[in-house]
């Protein structure tokens, strides 16, 4: 009687295994951009990318330029290559323990809602490319005022 070896069966299943572990679901893009308020760059604002239909949203926060780039779950950069409703919003919850100055303090929503909670920014990304897409918002000059006020106070420790 011939003597098997399992090892080569073994190494066949983790190859199957493996090769079926790959990323799969639909097709997501890189995606970076701008925010602008009355075609100023918008520091420290949050911008949401939700599907259309469903699927996974993406996060980004913009620098000091206004610049942001958005990620996926698990720390994948981009988008699902869809069509998004687009949220942006300032809202930071106040978290006592944080050394983040703004989490620190809060901070509330200073963008109209129809930049946010009731939006009607959109994005199609289902052509594959998302990358510099620019969000220039028009929010009254007071508003403007009182979120430069804002952000001066926290950055005054």
């Amino acid at each position: 009687m011939k003597s098997k070896s399992i090892i080569p069966l073994a190494v066949t299943a983790t190859l199957i295994f493996v090769a079926g572990c790959g990323r799969s679901g639909p097709a997501v893009v890189p995606v970076t951009g701008v925010v602008k308020v009355n075609g100023q760059p918008m520091a420290d604002v949050f911008v949401e990318f939700q599907p259309n239909k469903e699927g996974w949203g993406s996060r980004g926060k913009t620098g000091a330029d206004g610049k942001f780039e958005l990620f996926y779950r698990d720390g994948e950069k981009g988008a699902e290559a869809v069509k998004h409703k687009v949220k942006i919003s300032t809202l930071v919850e106040q978290d006592d323990e944080s050394k983040d100055p703004i989490k620190k303090k809060g901070r509330p929503e200073m963008l109209p809602p129809q930049y946010n909670e009731k939006s009607t920014l959109e994005a199609d990304l289902s052509g594959g490319d998302g990358t510099e897409l620019t969000f220039d918002l028009e929010v009254h000059p007071k508003l403007v005022s009182m979120m430069e006020k804002y952000q001066k106070e926290v950055e005054t420790p």
